[in-house]
Formats: structure tokens, sequence, C-alpha cells
């Protein structure tokens, strides 16, 4: 839990949840899940979680006095967590709006869930987090990440319908990746048999991209992204 990679704490907060999902009452999966909680500044949830590791405890138990102060370390944070959000609102004059953190994932259904699994895997490097087989649709569910936390999850499910890719319609356009070289990675990816549209260059940002295609002919965008 003490990495600093994003990816391998994404999978270790979500192997400690499974944990807990098989069995509430173990409290050293609650204690790190509520620890890495708190290192990643939600103090609500750690206090929350640290509170359901209490009550598993007797009142003699010598863990208490530290789960006591961890769970008002974490209100206090949170209260001044809230103070300087109000703080902000009043400096501003203007109530603060929730705001979107970015994209968590993105989902991919495949025709050939075994082809695709390799494809985005062995050829783009992503990384398993979880791999789930549901009986009850038939289908499989993995969820993958890539070093900056974004994640696809990748789905299997009986005659799945084919996507219209060419020409382009009316729904979401395309699965766009940043790298810091497109064209070595290009380069890659012609070594592993993947045809590439030629690089262009974005005529607003002065950036170079470029276009491939998954499995089922997804279309996939390369943006350099080097700063």
């Amino acid at each position: 839990m003490s990495s600093e990679d994003q990816t391998d704490k994404l999978k270790g907060n979500q192997l400690l949840r499974d944990v807990i999902r098989q069995d509430h009452s173990n409290p050293e999966a609650l204690s790190l899940l509520a620890f890495s909680y708190f290192e990643g500044e939600d103090y609500k949830m750690a206090a929350v979680t640290w509170a359901m590791m209490l009550r598993l405890l007797e009142p003699d138990d010598p863990r208490v006095p530290m789960l006591e102060k961890s769970i008002r370390a974490a209100r206090d944070a949170l209260a001044l967590q809230e103070e300087e959000k109000k703080r902000k609102e009043c400096h501003t004059g203007e109530i603060m709006k929730p705001q979107l953190l970015g994209f968590h994932h993105i989902a991919i259904i495949a025709s050939n869930y075994a082809r695709s699994k390799h494809f985005y895997m062995e050829i783009l490097g992503a990384k398993q987090l979880n791999e789930t087989y549901r009986a009850e649709r038939d289908s499989y569910k993995l969820d993958l990440s890539f070093p900056d936390g974004s994640q696809i999850e990748l789905f299997s499910f009986p005659n799945p319908p084919s996507r219209v890719s060419t020409p382009e319609a009316c729904d979401l356009r395309h699965l766009a990746f940043k790298v810091e070289n497109i064209d070595e990675y290009v380069a890659y990816l012609l070594e592993n048999s993947i045809d590439c549209e030629p690089i262009r260059v974005d005529e607003l940002t002065g950036m170079k991209y470029t276009f491939f295609r998954d499995p089922d002919y997804l279309p996939i965008e390369l943006y350099e992204n080097n700063y």
C-alpha cells in the first residue's frame, strides 16, 4: 500500500475492498483501506472505515485508543477541508459547483474476449486490476489500468451486435491515448503488425497524432503529449 505507482494503489484498494466484501470482520484489511483513504485525503471514508473497525474490537483491546485517535484526526482533517472549501466560496463570491474529477474508465465490449484481452494487455501494456466471470450473464468483466490511473473495462457478452465505425456514426467517437514520442510508439505498433494512419499534426495545438484500430475495428488515437 506504500507504492507511489497509481496503478498499484488502485489495484491494492480494489483487493482490499474485495476482501472486506467477503469478510466484513477483517480488521487488518479495514485498517489498510482506512489508511489509504486518509493518505488520499478522503477523510470522510477514512473515518467511516476506522469506525467500522472500532466496532469489531472489544472495549479493552489495546488498539482502541489508537483507533479513536485516528478517527479524531480524520474528522479534524475533514473539518479543515470543509472550512477551506467554504473560504474559497466566500472569496470568489460564488457557490462552488460539484466538480467532475475526470474520466474514471471507458467500457469496451469485445466480440472476441481473449483476442481483445491480449491486444490491450500484451500490445498496449494495460495492467490487470481484476477479472470477474458473471455466470448469470455468461459475461467476463476485465478491469485494466494505465500508468496515469485511467482505466478500461473490457466486457464479453454472447453475440453482441457490431459497432458502426465506418462511416462515423453519432455516438462516442473514439478512444485516445497520450504518448511522449508518437514516432517511437508507431514503430512499436508496426513491429507488432498493427497498421497506423500517417502521422498528422493538430493544427490547433501543433501536436502530432495518428489512428489505429483494435481487434473489433474500434478507432484508437495516439496523441503526442510531451510537456
